[in-house]
């Protein structure tokens, strides 16, 4: 049972909308935490479940969107996941494993770069496989060339295509000897989840070998592989006709076990990590004594605290066993405290220190050096790729408003605003908590509560002054320079009240697109938006001047409870309808929506509302996924919008069901 953190700053205020934490800071944090299991295992055990013949049950499984993402990727190939007995255990039936339509996959994968560790099972599965484009947090480019060429060997054909790479298998996958250029941990579970079971022997060289990468050999021994593990980073996989389903818990988060040992250094608080273990931890370990931190290791856990005052220390990210990359965010924020300067030498990913310009709008003094620092003795070799940052402490950090960039970097920041002085609120980022806030309680536990519909729809009201929707007026019409936009069937639309806009998480350009379509016909309703969007230059500054909501992406159970009671009131308080922007509704009936598993149909049963299916052809000639940049040449580029008539969900009722608890 995890006992609730003592004297956490909290807010007392309500936050108004979207993904928002506000916080005050200046004490220091106190109690014990549980830690859940490790991300970059779940996912990839999930993955692996695709393998067996019979149902796999995973334990500890963290309730992130990484997990919400792969565990949608999995049903719409056919894998039934369940909610186990136990807390926090899922139940993964691969028996009617199926191809799915690529836009299925596109749609629910989004931004994960997940869809890559599908393509070994799959083939072996169903001698086909596709990926999307790929996303992920901005830490850099993170090339899946590793995996194709991986892929390749063991004798896939791939195809690229404009929607994405199309893999297939027709003459089977066999063992391959395979030396990766780097240590990649993803091109490791590449080459583990496809080996298992291509004919032959594989020989892996040059393998990462992080705690993760172990608990997944270990797992997949237990479905029947036989996978043994080399000195010098080699490793053996002798490939076997068929696996069974695992029973297995997933291995403790590192990363959180080091992100709640550096709240405790930067506040000067004392926690008990449960669940933490030593010797996946022993260098971090180092480092935190080494900063001026103490622990002590317990059976059941690690109690972190500080020991001394703080002192500075040079730190060089690698791969396993060294400073692992995603421990660096977390230690510059407590190293912002330390007397003297540190340096981080950032080896792994080019694009790693975006966080800290939050950090020194705080009062920190940090300066990165793209091109990292040449002075000084180096354990690990230079990378072209590499950074560094220079922390000099220490620095009273302040309140601040500040946007969380990232999965990674959005901890750091709560590290921050937990030791600054003053509030600060956090616009966060999905896989943060969504439109929740905190209040203190006498006893220092700490109370969440949703925010309110009604809230939204009262601070949408106030934060739309007329003077606004003339400046929206001018913008919206820009866009025409960009685009030649035809509306086909645009009375579908009401011509007053509220509407919901459930757009391609995939294409930010698609609100604007829409936002034209309903201003060249006369309507102007409110629309829904997903929050990141609202963090856009100009596109966000032009949602939030008009009154638009944002909610969060609904990829964990309470952001979709959340998002849902949002939709459902705001829907009914305007008298709306849904526009459900999907593609395969003019193309291909059968498909939509999503096989009923989509949260507009979910929605749209609940509340007996009205929902009018909508198609864009063209918008990704305008605009490339994933990029934020317009192509602005050749201008007038044709997108057509196509309104189609109301559709009746009825015969879904049971397919697409509850939002998942």
């Amino acid at each position: 049972m995890t006992t609730p953190l003592r004297d956490a700053a909290v807010a007392e205020a309500p936050v108004p909308a979207g993904s928002v934490l506000a916080i005050r800071g200046g004490r220091p944090l106190r109690g014990r935490v549980d830690v859940k299991g490790a991300k970059n295992l779940a996912t990839k055990a999930m993955v692996a479940a695709l393998l067996g013949e019979s149902t796999s049950i995973l334990r500890d499984v963290p309730d992130l969107s990484d997990v919400a993402v792969v565990r949608s990727l999995l049903e719409v190939h056919g894998v039934r996941v369940s909610e186990g007995e136990e807390a926090g255990s899922l139940v993964l039936d691969p028996s009617d494993v199926e191809s799915a339509h690529y836009e299925e996959i596109d749609a629910h994968a989004g931004a994960s770069r997940i869809p890559i560790l599908f393509c070994g099972p799959l083939l072996h599965k169903l001698g086909q496989a596709f990926i999307p484009d790929l996303g992920g947090c901005r830490i850099g480019d993170r090339p899946i060339d590793f995996h194709l060429d991986a892929l390749r060997k063991f004798g896939a054909i791939v195809e690229k295509q404009p929607s994405g790479i199309r893999l297939s298998a027709p003459h089977g996958l066999k063992g391959a000897n395979i030396h990766l250029p780097y240590p990649s941990v993803g091109a490791t579970e590449q080459v583990l989840l496809t080996a298992v079971r291509a004919a032959g022997t594989t020989e892996l060289r040059n393998a990462a070998i992080e705690p993760e990468i172990m608990d997944l050999i270990a797992l997949l021994q237990k479905m029947g592989a036989i996978i043994s593990y080399e000195p010098n980073r080699v490793i053996l996989i002798e490939g076997v006709e068929q696996l069974r389903g695992y029973d297995h818990r997933c291995i403790f988060d590192r990363n959180e076990a080091a992100s709640w040992a550096c709240a405790a250094l930067a506040t000067d608080g004392e926690i008990f990590v449960g669940g933490a273990k030593q010797q996946e931890m022993l260098t971090f370990l180092n480092v935190f004594r080494k900063s001026g931190g103490w622990f002590d290791v317990k059976e059941d856990g690690i109690l972190f605290r500080r020991g001394s005052e703080l002192k500075p220390v040079v730190v060089e990210t690698d791969v396993h066993p060294g400073f692992m990359t995603d421990w660096q965010q977390p230690l510059i924020v407590a190293l912002t405290q330390a007397s003297g300067r540190s340096t981080v030498h950032e080896t792994v990913y080019e694009n790693r220190f975006g966080f800290t310009q939050a950090l020194v709008k705080m009062g920190a003094d940090i300066v990165v050096h793209p091109h990292g620092l040449q002075d000084g003795p180096r354990r690990v070799p230079r990378r072209e790729l590499e950074q560094a940052a220079v922390i000099t402490g220490p620095t009273p950090l302040h309140g601040a408003d500040i946007v969380v960039p990232d999965l990674r970097g959005g901890y750091s920041h709560v590290i921050a605003a937990l030791t600054a002085e003053g509030s600060r609120r956090s616009p966060a980022s999905t896989s943060s908590v969504a439109g929740t806030r905190s209040s203190s309680t006498s006893s220092g536990r700490s109370a969440r509560t949703s925010t309110s519909s009604g809230d939204l729809m009262a601070a949408s009201e106030r934060s739309r002054p007329s003077i606004f929707w003339p400046l929206a007026v001018l913008i919206i019409p820009l866009v025409s320079l960009l685009a030649k936009i035809t509306v086909t069937d645009a009375d579908k639309l009401p011509r007053e009240g509220a509407f919901v806009l459930a757009p391609n998480h995939y294409s930010e350009f698609d609100p604007l697109i829409v936002a034209v379509a309903v201003y060249r016909t006369g309507r102007l309703p409110r629309f829904m938006a997903k929050e990141s969007l609202f963090h856009v230059p100009v596109l966000g500054w032009v949602l939030r001047r008009t009154g638009m909501v944002p909610v969060a992406r609904a990829s964990s159970a309470s952001a979709a409870k959340q998002t849902m009671t949002q939709s459902r009131e705001l829907v009914e308080h305007g008298r709306g309808v849904i526009v459900y922007p999907e593609g395969t509704l003019t193309r291909d009936p059968e498909l939509w929506p999503m096989r009923g598993k989509s949260g507009a149909v979910r929605l749209a049963l609940s509340g007996d509302i009205p929902l009018i299916p909508m198609a864009q052809w063209g918008t990704q000639q305008i605009m490339g996924r994933y990029q934020k940049g317009l192509s602005l040449w050749p201008l007038r580029k044709r997108v057509q919008v196509i309104f189609g008539d109301p559709v009746d969900v009825s015969d879904l009722v049971g397919r697409a069901g509850s939002p998942r608890r």
